[in-house]
């Protein structure tokens, strides 16, 4: 998809060239560029995804447990504000 974004922003460029209008050939250079735009955007959308990780993986039920359960041996649990809760 980036590419075909790319090679149309090309086609853009050669159209304003070509061009003896001058309302055509800004039409043309503006498409050029938007679609330029568009095709980088989209390489970089991509690349950021396939470098990023899965956001599920990060911290899974067991090591929430277990973490929860260390807190639970220090001294029980802390709310937002730092003060002490107890649980009923």
């Amino acid at each position: 998809m980036p590419w075909i974004l790319l090679l149309l922003s090309l086609a853009s460029f050669a159209l304003a060239f070509v061009t003896t209008s001058v309302w055509l050939a800004w039409l043309a250079l503006l498409a050029a560029l938007a679609l330029v735009v568009a095709g980088v955007l989209v390489l970089a959308d991509r690349r950021i995804a396939a470098r990023s990780r899965d956001v599920g993986t990060i911290l899974d039920a067991d090591l929430l447990r277990r973490y929860r359960s260390a807190q639970d041996a220090r001294g029980g649990r802390e709310d937002a504000s730092g003060r002490s809760r107890t649980e009923p």
